[in-house]
């Protein structure tokens, strides 16, 4: 039970013992008393014979009655993430299910007067996503259902009006569902190959309607060209035109939503950076830096452990070693507390080693988890690096062996992440075999990575290398 509680934000705990304290949700004092113990448990023995003796003084433990407690105020905690999901995932849903109970009890004047409120506030909302299509669509069909009931002939306006609604409630759940499948196929080795139903349907809507949706339905139009901009790839029109819409109506979003739309600027040029072009680098760090200036870095209450890893990267490439000082230090404590020591010690990794505090950062290093194919990759990356400005040449060797043997016995990995690190490998072992050789193979090296036209992770790093090996040979 510590473990559910401590999801819960520190107003949410409040609003939590409201809500247990209510007698229409809670008819017993027990879990309210359990609550509260376990809410001090720092000064307070959280083992369950003595929460028992603090529920139940001078009584024998009895584990199937304490674990009742614990059950009922687990049903509770529940409980109060479905009633706190309601505002938050659903604001209409109430004001939709009095419409509907009111008609159902024949209220019809209570319920003309309802539904002009409710329909007024609709009509002012901005935000259009699930809830607000649903609820609008129906609250459409009560209103024309109650024409009826009055004995009066209903205009199929409010038909005409509610099927619009689900036309453009199914477009935008279907929109998102695509998008989610694309970036599926973009970042996983197993494509998704299912066929997709209505999609030249949907895009042919959308497109055909682009107008009233771009005018009243933004919620719609940016995760259309979200769609658009990574189906049709290196052609930037979508991607430009998302991030020009973002920018023109950023003060109607509230920060959420902000923090959604970014990420999917950054997406996209994640994407696009992977595949080779690398001229979207500067606008992937003007993306990020745009969002700590807002105020949108954090997603709920953290800053997801991936985005906290690309938001280096990205200062790292913009060679903005102040700034990344800085957010790492600003930013330190938002990263989730259980990536909070692999996040930390990879980014403090990565400054040192720009900052050329190479020893310093082989000990951040050493304490990161590889978690994950990209937290592999992003270290063994930096690690190979600073062991080549420390002159560990067998300690290199040795690392592009074990990275080998991942790759080959790792089938998880996508095939941009074999390519990447297929690619290391390939180079580092010529950056080896090169470094004693004559100023003919050094030109060698170079125009091997001048024809070579596929992305190389580093190749600047590659270069630069070369080029001082050129200066040494010829000095």
């Amino acid at each position: 039970m510590k473990n559910l509680l401590k999801h819960l934000s520190d107003e949410e705990l409040l609003r939590f013992e409201k809500f247990i304290n209510s007698p229409y949700f809670n008819t017993s004092r027990k879990p309210v008393e359990l609550f509260r113990l376990l809410r001090n448990q720092e000064n307070v023995n959280s083992d369950n014979h003595i929460l028992f003796s603090s529920l139940y003084p001078g009584e024998k433990y009895n584990d199937t009655r304490f674990r009742k407690v614990l059950s009922d105020l687990k049903k509770l905690f529940e409980r109060f993430l479905g009633y706190s999901g309601i505002d938050k995932l659903d604001p209409f849903s109430i004001d939709t299910n009095m419409l509907e109970l009111m008609q159902e009890k024949g209220m019809q004047n209570d319920f003309s007067a309802a539904y002009r409120q409710f329909s007024r506030r609709l009509s002012a909302e901005y935000f259009k996503e699930d809830p607000y299509y649903r609820s609008l669509s129906r609250i459409e069909l009560l209103q024309y259902y109650e024409g009826y009931n009055k004995l009066k002939n209903p205009s199929p306006k409010g038909l005409e009006k509610a099927s619009l609604n689900m036309d453009l409630h199914f477009v935008y759940s279907k929109l998102n569902l695509i998008r989610d499948i694309l970036l599926h196929n973009v970042m996983n080795k197993d494509k998704y190959k299912a066929e997709l139903r209505f999609f030249d349907e949907i895009l042919k809507f959308a497109e055909e309607n682009k107008a009233l949706i771009s005018k009243e339905h933004p919620n719609l139009y940016i995760i259309y060209l979200t769609v658009m901009a990574t189906l049709k790839g290196s052609d930037q029109q979508y991607i430009d035109e998302l991030a020009d819409y973002i920018k023109k109506n950023e003060k109607k979003f509230d920060k959420m939503r902000l923090n959604y739309y970014h990420t999917y600027l950054a997406s996209y040029y994640w994407n696009r950076i992977n595949a080779g072009s690398l001229n979207f680098r500067p606008k992937l760090f003007e993306v990020y830096k745009q969002m700590e200036r807002k105020g949108i870095i954090k997603s709920e209450r953290y800053i997801p452990h991936s985005a906290f890893n690309s938001i280096v990267i990205a200062a790292v490439w913009a060679k903005d070693f102040i700034w990344l000082e800085k957010f790492i230090e600003k930013h330190k404590t938002d990263i989730e507390p259980e990536y909070y020591h692999d996040v930390y010690n990879l980014s403090m990794a990565k400054l040192h080693f720009y900052s050329s505090k190479y020893e310093s950062s082989l000990k951040h290093l050493n304490n990161v988890v590889y978690r994950t194919p990209n937290y592999y990759i992003n270290a063994k990356t930096i690690m190979l690096k600073t062991l080549y400005e420390l002159g560990d040449y067998d300690g290199i060797k040795f690392s592009l062996d074990s990275i080998k043997h991942y790759m080959y016995r790792n089938n998880i990995l996508n095939s941009q992440q074999i390519h990447n690190l297929k690619m290391l490998i390939k180079y580092f072992k010529y950056l080896l075999k090169v470094r004693s050789r004559d100023n003919v193979e050094l030109q060698k090296f170079i125009e091997l990575l001048d024809r070579e036209k596929s992305f190389v992770p580093e190749r600047d790093w590659f270069n630069e290398k070369v080029s001082e090996l050129a200066v040494i040979q010829n000095g």
